[in-house]
């Protein structure tokens, strides 16, 4: 018989963690049932089932030497809903247990050790097919493993099999890099999905991922243009100079229950973790990419997103629009910066600033970091013909994210930060310095 998995929320205090489970009028209290062993619970209560991976150990509910059960049913409040209250006693007393927010990583499946872990991206990666068919989800110390070793600031080759996402091919493969989420996907349909937005690159699906670099760096040569840019850094609007004035402009956090739907929401097909090495370093690239994209929006806009903020969001992040990887902190900057200074509505270079700032204050905060994403991910999929873009990237990494050790993104944060503050208007390739010098010399000689 199908099972449904019931809406619920976690929480904690210091000895216990505290589960509420919505239950219907169809429920029968007696029939339920409720076990913990070590980290994993288990309820059953007709029609839903629930099993959370907890991320630390408690006392189990059949344990005869703890001197009382590990697990209680607390109250069941009928004017809150149909409120089932589990209280999960912790197995050490003061533990905070991290991630409870996460609820996609809460019930995900037990996973393997590291070292299956790899064995298993493996073995799937040589399959190439559209639906990935790992039957686990790795817990977070594969990604920590992952990404203990990245360096921040060395740009590895795109070149090879690893550095093009060149996998097994099969049939109705496309003949260029890979797509989406980890730039995995590399099928015929993914591809349709992106066919027919205007602001994407042409024919990307037949390009590997060196061509569609080179092809975006070339649209933004043509796109920049030098007057917009002199007008908006040398005489700033009313405008821009009141959004320059905001030192720091990061988005609010969700409401709770609104995060906790959207999360319900979310696919629960299986999702293979990026593996360690490149695909790790472009799924980080990525979601800075988005969160840089999102915060220029929400800085420009004030948190208040318009029918303009799809497109905008959409054309300002490469690994959404040319779907092209990057593989370092400086060359995220430059792509960034260089995709502001030639398609945003302002066009400032203390405003790329300011951004690459709040991108690094999000990433700081992992739960911020969600709710931008999901932010995103519904913006996305209102917008009609956006709705593909927003499957094969940003929904997947809305799953993974929760999954992302928080010193990873602390790493990344920070290197954001430190690059920002001393990168130079060379680095972005625009000529810029010899742009502003020569409207000072032509204003001075105005002036004369």
């Amino acid at each position: 018989k199908e099972m449904l998995t019931p809406k619920f929320s976690v929480s904690q205090d210091s000895s216990h963690v505290i589960v509420d489970i919505w239950l219907t009028g169809l429920c029968r209290l007696d029939k339920a049932e409720a076990s913990v062993q070590d980290d994993t619970l288990l309820f059953s209560c007709e029609p839903y089932f629930l099993r959370l991976q907890l991320t630390g150990s408690c006392v189990d509910s059949d344990d005869a030497t703890a001197g009382s059960s590990g697990l209680t049913a607390s109250e069941f409040n009928v004017d809150a809903g149909g409120v089932l209250t589990l209280r999960i006693r912790k197995l050490v007393i003061g533990e905070q247990f991290p991630d409870l927010d996460m609820l996609n990583k809460l019930m995900a499946p037990a996973g393997a050790s590291a070292s299956s872990c790899s064995e298993t991206v493996q073995s799937e990666r040589r399959l190439l097919v559209e639906e990935l068919l790992s039957g686990e989800e790795p817990p977070s110390e594969c990604l920590a493993a992952a990404g203990a070793d990245l360096d921040w600031f060395v740009e590895p080759h795109l070149d090879g099999e690893a550095g093009d996402c060149r996998l097994a091919t099969s049939a109705g493969a496309i003949s260029g890099g890979g797509l989406g989420f980890a730039f995995r996907r590399r099928d015929e349909q993914s591809a349709s999905m992106l066919r027919g937005l205007d602001h994407l690159l042409p024919d990307l699906a037949s390009m590997s991922h060196l061509e569609r670099l080179a092809a975006k760096e070339a649209l933004e040569d043509a796109q920049f243009d030098a007057d917009y840019y002199l007008a908006d850094q040398l005489n700033p609007s009313d405008m821009l100079t009141d959004i320059l004035s905001r030192p720091g402009c990061l988005p609010s956090l969700l409401d709770s229950e609104e995060r906790r739907a959207r999360l319900m929401g979310l696919p629960r097909r299986p999702l293979l973790p990026p593996e360690a090495g490149w695909e790790m370093r472009v799924c980080l690239m990525a979601l800075a990419d988005l969160v840089f994209a999102f915060c220029l929006d929400w800085r420009v806009c004030e948190g208040e997103q318009t029918p303009e903020s799809a497109r905008t969001i959409l054309t300002q992040a490469a690994c959404l629009s040319c779907q092209c990887p990057l593989t370092s902190v400086p060359q995220l900057l430059r792509s960034c910066y260089r995709r502001l200074l030639a398609y945003s509505l302002l066009r400032n270079w203390q405003l790329c600033q300011l951004v690459a700032m709040d991108t690094a204050g999000v990433l700081s905060n992992k739960l911020l970091t969600l709710d931008c994403l999901i932010r995103l991910e519904r913006l996305l999929s209102s917008v009609e013909g956006y709705a593909g873009v927003n499957y094969l990237t940003v929904t997947d990494t809305c799953r993974w994210v929760q999954h992302c050790p928080s010193d990873l993104l602390n790493s990344l944060s920070e290197a954001i930060r430190n690059a920002a503050n001393c990168f130079k208007k060379e680095e972005v390739g625009f000529g810029l310095i010899e742009w502003e010098n020569e409207a000072t010399s032509c204003g001075q000689d105005s002036a004369d």
